[in-house]
């Protein structure tokens, strides 16, 4: 019967992200943290964990990365942090589209987040992950961000997937928390053509997922969503499932302290003297405070 296949389509999509590893997820949380918190580098985390090679930053913009080695899993990693701001990111906030790519003109994303991932590459983060990968004989790339952060990560991983950038690297991993909405169908269609394993993780009301709002921008694979006190979450299925981040749609998502707030986790520049970096599948070792200052 219909229903009976729809179920067992159901159970299949579930079972296809059914993987999903909350420990790997809180070392991301924490290595995305690790991205408002470090000012200098080179630095070891964790005990030696993670060692943080590259600290990339643009004034202008007030983007910022960091660029590392981690030895939980071999892998070259680049997390982008969000706004020093949130709320005022918010307020003056202007979602445009623009289509970057040459040879895909009907492929569009968010010009805001496209400057801001051009001018961080700009400012010499391509440059660090080559050099991080010379450095520990690896091209395993994997990717995080918050915020806005997080649409930064998304466009890098579809840059190297389409050959734009890293040629030698090939994209493992992609973790996002509360990601924007990056791009349009097109965008959406290509991210998830590559296959990439990406976590989308959202937390209850959280606002930022929900923008932009209205103006033809759409989620990319596959959401991951917290209820409000972290205690469970839903494996979404694809697309924008409206039992999960949408469940809140269109009145109540409205928070900005649920955007800060991951996984018990606080995100920002708020979080950094609590922060703990472990290797979330051994033993969790504390990471140093370090000097902060918001750009």
């Amino acid at each position: 019967s219909f229903l009976g296949t729809a179920s067992l389509l159901l159970l299949l999509l579930r079972g296809a992200v059914g993987a999903y590893e909350e420990a790997r997820t809180r070392h991301e949380l924490e290595l995305t943290e690790a991205a408002y918190c470090v000012d200098s580098a080179p630095m070891t985390l964790g005990g030696g964990v993670v060692v943080v090679m590259a600290v990339i930053s643009q004034a202008t913009s007030g983007g910022r990365a960091i660029v590392g080695y981690d030895t939980t899993d071999s892998s070259v990693f680049v997390s982008y942090r969000g706004s020093s701001n949130v709320r005022n990111w918010l307020e003056n906030a202007k979602f445009v589209k623009t289509a970057p790519y040459p040879d895909l003109p009907a492929v569009a994303v968010e010009r805001g987040f496209r400057l801001w991932y051009d001018d961080l590459n700009a400012a010499g983060l391509l440059d660090a992950v080559e050099a991080a990968g010379k450095t520990y004989g690896s091209t395993t790339l994997k990717i995080t961000g918050h915020s806005a952060g997080a649409a930064l990560a998304t466009l890098l991983a579809t840059d190297v997937s389409l050959g734009l950038a890293l040629p030698a690297f090939t994209v493992a991993a992609v973790t996002t928390f509360g990601s924007p909405r990056v791009g349009d169908t097109h965008f959406v269609s290509l991210y998830n053509s590559f296959g990439i394993q990406t976590t989308r993780v959202t937390h209850y009301r959280d606002l930022v997922p929900h923008l932009p709002h209205g103006l033809g921008f759409f989620h990319v694979d596959a959401e991951v969503y917290y209820d409000e006190p972290s205690a469970h979450y839903t494996l979404c299925r694809p697309g924008e499932d409206p039992l999960c981040s949408n469940s809140c749609a269109p009145l109540h998502c409205t928070s900005v302290s649920d955007h800060l707030f991951y996984i018990n986790t606080t995100l920002g520049i708020d979080g950094c003297p609590d922060l703990a970096l472990s290797d979330a599948l051994h033993t969790p070792a504390l990471l140093p405070r370090v000097p902060t200052k918001p750009f």
